[in-house]
């Protein structure tokens, strides 16, 4: 009778000390390792955001475990201080049938190669995430990049002529269309030293464990978290210095840095094609503009961005 009690006695101890230990796993695997103002980024965020990145780039399956949690986590404090900021002008969760939303949502999926929503759908359910869930996070981009326009387009600066100039210099060069798919690393003005410095770990990275996770880690884009892939970009869309340093390329080479008003770019041809030049010269105007002031609103969004930030309370646990 008495060893049958302790027999009992054993079998609950187990079963509580189980329970026990599974509750203590289970509030590491969810601490919080980072408030930000009144909200926070706990270990299961950054699973997740993972996750996330490695369907974006699977490249990054390559890296460290701990290489991926920093730059997931370095993900999730950039977007959640945009996400702090935009909530002082729009609200959140009100856009997911707004036209503009869904094609960032077609964007995204076709860069890394999907042409249909369902399909994507279906790959992503492999990291555990939902389209929705990611739809969450590409409002949070799109309202921010609303918010850098409302600002500053009063300041964008467009020399229509000189768009006009290149665009006719390309024509006359050209019988036909050339289309690249790109991939970038953008690196912001800084000092000269600092720039030489940046630029040869840049270099070197791409070396050690390649161009799509090197833009993970070291890219101020934001086609940084998709490995840096800003898909198919037309020839006459580009500026002189970009399409002149793009032209002896082959596929898969990777450009020298090449200096812009806002820094360095360097690019990599992942795919190219030529089809017989049937140019809208009115639409082909229009991508330049577009282009043009997509790159000054980047500029724009990267100084506001780091002001937002320095103004935002950052704890880590």
């Amino acid at each position: 009778m008495l060893t049958s009690k302790i027999k009992i006695f054993n079998i609950l101890l187990i079963v509580l000390l189980s329970l026990f230990l599974n509750k203590n796993l289970y509030s590491i695997e969810n601490s919080i390792i980072f408030k930000i103002e009144n909200d926070i980024i706990t270990n299961y965020d950054v699973k997740k955001e993972v996750n996330y990145l490695l369907a974006l780039n699977s490249e990054l399956k390559n890296l460290d475990v701990n290489e991926v949690k920093q730059i997931a986590l370095k993900s999730i404090l950039n977007e959640k201080v945009k996400k702090i900021e935009i909530e002082r002008y729009f609200k959140l969760g009100e856009n997911f049938d707004d036209p503009l939303l869904n094609n960032i949502v077609k964007e995204l999926y076709s860069r890394i190669g999907f042409t249909e929503e369902k399909e994507f759908i279906k790959y992503i359910s492999q990291y555990n995430l939902t389209l929705e869930w990611i739809m969450e996070k590409l409002e949070i981009e799109s309202l921010w990049n609303s918010l850098i326009y409302e600002k500053y387009r009063n300041q964008l600066f467009i020399d229509e002529s000189l768009l006009k100039s290149e665009l006719n210099q390309t024509l006359k060069k050209k019988n036909k269309n050339k289309q690249y798919f790109l991939s970038e690393i953008l690196i912001n003005q800084q000092s000269d030293t600092e720039m030489k410095i940046k630029i040869n770990e840049i270099l070197l990275s791409i070396e050690e464990i390649g161009f799509n996770n090197t833009a993970n880690i070291y890219s101020s884009s934001s086609s940084a978290n998709v490995g840096g892939k800003i898909g198919w970009v037309q020839e006459n869309s580009l500026s002189t210095i970009v399409g002149d340093a793009l032209k002896n390329f082959k596929i898969g080479e990777i450009t020298k840095p090449i200096k812009l008003s806002s820094g360095f770019i360097i690019l990599k041809i992942e795919d190219k094609k030529t089809s017989e030049i049937k140019i809208n010269y009115k639409e082909a105007l229009n991508n330049k503009i577009v282009h043009e002031k997509n790159k000054q609103l980047a500029m724009f969004s990267k100084s506001y961005f780091q002001r937002v930030k320095q103004n935002t309370k950052i704890d880590d646990q």
